[in-house]
């Protein structure tokens, strides 16, 4: 890789062939895994990277995977409903910031977590 004109700021790259995978279950407010649920999986720092971001829609038992996922801090979000992409606007983020799932990815890892549906507004 050629580097020129180096813009202000960090760059940081990461290279490891020891991706880890996050899974789980989408819960409603019983407890009950559900279906058709879109699982966002967002980074805790560099937001502005949107090609950090994964997503997964729940199988009929309510099941989510998020594979070849990069170590570090992040946090699951599960909305009942919400406008596409919406979860990339910082202020709508912000909104909603309790009430993602924290998960710590370390490298070769497999986690396993439940998360909690935001119902709709």
């Amino acid at each position: 890789m050629v580097v020129s004109n180096t813009p202000p700021g960090t760059l940081e790259i990461t290279l490891s062939s020891k991706a880890s995978q996050v899974d789980g279950n989408v819960l409603n407010e019983q407890s009950q895994p559900i279906a058709g649920i879109q699982a966002v999986l967002i980074p805790d720092r560099f937001r502005d990277r949107f090609s950090s971001y994964k997503t997964a829609v729940t199988d009929p038992n309510g099941h989510f995977v998020f594979r070849s996922v990069a170590p570090g801090e992040y946090k699951i979000f599960a909305w009942e409903a919400i406008e596409e992409f919406a979860y990339f606007d910082p202020d709508f983020l912000t909104s909603y910031e309790d009430r993602g799932k924290p998960v710590s990815i370390s490298e070769s890892s497999k986690q396993t977590v439940d998360v909690n549906i935001i119902p709709a507004r």
